[in-house]
């Protein structure tokens, strides 16, 4: 079938594909996507036609912060301000896209800890939802991280990338907690008491790929889900970097079986309440044997999203989800499990890349790549439909 540019500015223009799956067959309650229309360009609307969406309430993002021209939390999330920022200031011209800031760590002085973070609070903060670990309750961040430091996991450096913890009337952070250590690949929670044995320890080889690369930007993606019951151990952490299949989920069994548990009716220390959550999460600690990052090194985040669902919309780079190596997080505005309205983020892809659009629900059952192209034609931005394969049928 000969190529097709197909005008998606202006009147209802509709790229009408079914897709059937990479494999020939879409797995049971996986979302679809069947048609979109709209602008494929950087904050324009797009609207996503199809099937097993779910739902997602409220639609918009918790947090959605660019950092693209100031470190505020955007008027397309739902809220609009940091609990606390640390050692993070805006910086124009450094974000992972042309002509875009991002917020710059402050230089190492190479004694003491560098706190490059940013923290929110939980919707049971403001009087309304969930703990960050209610029963059941999902969460996910993504973000764009650069480091211009490497660092080795000998005992000498200890990096926490993602943390969540408790807070008090009089204290900002009190246990519990939870965190994610890169510099030995522990994954630990703390002041909870566990329903299952909990001793994971992420392989070196892994490892390295969780750390991100050096002086280049890239993506980290964290997903983590509480238990569901106050006996259950069903708690599930999934990362993923650049794109590509998730690093680790739970229960898994390496060494052993390994489960998480954030939440039970007794025990805990604290309140057993977790309403501080860190989107924004580079600690390199000094003190005892730690070393913190070499004077004049510097950590740098943009486009920060959090949310309270796994629910979400994305642009990766390949038709197949877990194959992508960028993938794009895109902003939601409206959503019905039929229907999807989201904010196009597609600074990182060039004019004219080839590009695929997912769906994931909130169980992050991903739908097949829909293909779509951004691009500049005498008709305006077009999506272009490439030759269909064999397993996709063209209405």
């Amino acid at each position: 079938m000969p190529r097709a540019n197909l005008p998606i500015s202006g009147p209802a223009v509709i790229l009408a594909i079914t897709a059937v799956g990479t494999t020939g067959s879409v797995p049971d309650a996986a979302p679809l996507i069947t048609s979109v229309s709209g602008s494929v360009t950087q904050g324009g609307t797009l609207t996503i036609s199809g099937s097993g969406f779910g739902t997602k309430s409220p639609a918009q993002p918790y947090l959605w912060a660019p950092m693209s021209n100031d470190l505020n939390p955007s008027s397309l999330g739902v809220i609009k301000s940091w609990a606390r920022i640390g050692a993070l200031n805006y910086q124009p011209g450094c974000g992972p896209a042309p002509n875009t800031g991002c917020a710059a760590g402050a230089p190492s002085d190479g004694m003491n800890t560098n706190q490059w973070a940013a923290a929110i609070y939980s919707p049971s903060y403001y009087g309304s939802g969930n703990d960050w670990n209610s029963y059941g309750q999902k969460s996910y961040v993504y973000r764009k991280s650069k480091r211009t430091f490497s660092y080795s996991n000998n005992g000498s450096t200890n990096v926490k990338m993602f943390r969540m913890w408790g807070t008090s009337p009089t204290q900002f952070l009190v246990y519990p907690d939870f965190y994610w250590s890169v510099y030995n690949g522990r994954i630990g929670i703390e002041g909870i008491p566990q329903n299952g044995t909990h001793d994971y320890t992420m392989p070196s080889t892994t490892i390295n790929t969780a750390m991100g690369p050096v002086n280049q930007w890239y993506s980290e993606e964290y997903a983590l889900a509480s238990n569901t019951g106050a006996a259950t151990s069903d708690g599930d952490f999934r990362i993923a970097i650049n794109g590509g299949t998730d690093l680790v989920s739970f229960p898994n069994n390496q060494w052993e079986r390994n489960s998480i548990t954030l939440k039970v009716d007794s025990g805990s220390q604290g309140d057993g309440t977790m309403k501080v959550l860190y989107p924004v999460h580079m600690i390199v600690e000094s003190g005892g044997n730690w070393i913190p990052a070499p004077t004049g090194s510097q950590y740098f985040a943009a486009d920060v999203y959090a949310d309270t669902t796994w629910a979400r919309v994305m642009i990766g780079n390949s038709p197949l989800f877990n194959q992508t190596t960028d993938r794009e997080i895109q902003i939601p505005v409206q959503w019905s499990s039929g229907s999807i309205q989201v904010n196009v983020n597609i600074n990182a892809f060039p004019a004219g890349q080839q590009m695929y659009l997912f769906v994931v629900d909130s169980n992050g059952n991903v739908s097949p790549g829909l293909p779509i192209s951004a691009g500049t034609a005498s008709g305006g931005p077009t999506a272009t439909v490439p030759d269909a394969p064999s397993n996709v049928t063209v209405k």
